[in-house]
């Protein structure tokens, strides 16, 4: 998947670009700044790991959500176990909004439904790399943002691949689970912009009229 991004940045004539990713995107994002280092201008991981499987695992409650969501058939099956996955997900710190995600979910599908997808993104994840070594060869700009309640990757696998990046600034981010709730959207942009740039103080994150701070 990393040299398929690789390929898309050849197809747009596309030297180089800032790069982030979320979750498995993480991983991928993290393949390409290893293997294309080249292509890569900044990094931006963001509740990924490294693959290290001495990392401590998700959460019973979370990892048993993860595979009600593959094993579901139909559409509303599927739409309503993304529900219930994404609560199970969710940190303290932001109202878990149920019908955005019943609505990101329906999207999702109507753009493309391919249940075997689930699988092997599952299959993805468990048979990549320890990158933890590989990683240490990675010479650009690199955040790591993490959530303190993230029960599929714990912390500790954001604190992970900060500490095997060379100058990488660890960002965790306090209550928030795996997610990236309508609360934390605008100011993650903003991070990884001043990441990418070499650009001022961390931005001001807004939930309604509530300052959120790191």
């Amino acid at each position: 998947m990393a040299a398929d991004a690789a390929g898309l940045l050849d197809a747009l004539d596309v030297r180089a670009a800032h790069v982030l990713g979320a979750s498995m995107g993480g991983m991928i994002a993290q393949a390409l700044a290893i293997d294309h280092p080249g292509r890569t201008l900044s990094l931006a991981s963001v509740m990924s790991t490294t693959g290290d499987p001495g990392l401590p695992a998700a959460s019973a409650e979370a990892a048993a959500a993860a595979v009600r969501a593959r094993a579901a058939r139909t559409r509303a099956e599927s739409i309503e176990a993304t529900v219930d996955a994404a609560r199970v997900y969710a940190g303290s710190r932001f109202p878990f909004d149920a019908e955005s995600v019943r609505r990101r979910a329906a999207e999702a599908l109507d753009r493309a439904d391919r249940p075997e997808g689930r699988l092997r993104h599952v299959a993805a994840v468990r048979t990549a790399s320890n990158r933890t070594a590989a990683l240490g060869r990675v010479r650009v700009p690199t955040v790591v943002v993490h959530g303190t309640e993230d029960p599929l990757l714990p912390i500790e696998c954001g604190r992970a691949t900060a500490a095997a990046i060379p100058g990488a600034r660890f960002v965790p981010v306090p209550g928030l689970g795996h997610e990236l709730p309508d609360g934390v959207q605008q100011w993650l942009v903003e991070l990884v912009v001043a990441n990418a740039t070499g650009g001022g103080r961390d931005p001001d994150c807004k939930w309604g009229t509530t300052p959120f701070s790191v």
